[in-house]
C-alpha cells in the first residue's frame, strides 16, 4: 500500500492518510477484506508514531471504511462505502493539485 504524506503541505498528516485510503478503498486498489499494514508497519512506512496511525484506524473505523480486529489487524470493510461520487470527485481533485504543486 502506497501512501505519500507531505509533512509541508500544511494538512494534518492524519488527514492526508485517512482520505488516501479512503480513495483507495472508493477506487478498488484496496479491495474487500483486503488486510491494511500493521499499526507499526504503516507508522514505520509513513515515519510517523504509531499512535498517529491508530488514530487514523480509528477514524476509518468510526466511519465503516475499515474493520478492527482484536489481535489480526485492519481490514477493508465489506460494507458499501461510505463515500459519495462528490467526495470522490473532491479527494482527487486534491491529489491532483498535490501533485501538479509537487
Amino acid at each position: 500500500m502506497l501512501i505519500n504524506v507531505d509533512f509541508n503541505s500544511g494538512e494534518p498528516v492524519t488527514r492526508q492518510v485517512v482520505a488516501q485510503i479512503k480513495w483507495m478503498v472508493a477506487t478498488g486498489h484496496l479491495a474487500v477484506g483486503e488486510k491494511l499494514p500493521s499499526v507499526r508497519e504503516l507508522a514505520s512506512q509513513l515515519k510517523v508514531n504509531p499512535t498517529t496511525v491508530s488514530r487514523i484506524y480509528s477514524e476509518l473505523s468510526a466511519e465503516d471504511v475499515i474493520v478492527l480486529r482484536q489481535g489480526q489487524g485492519a481490514f477493508v470493510s465489506s460494507r458499501p462505502s461510505m463515500i459519495n461520487r462528490a467526495e470522490a470527485k473532491k479527494q482527487v481533485r486534491e491529489l491532483i493539485r498535490r501533485m501538479l504543486s509537487e
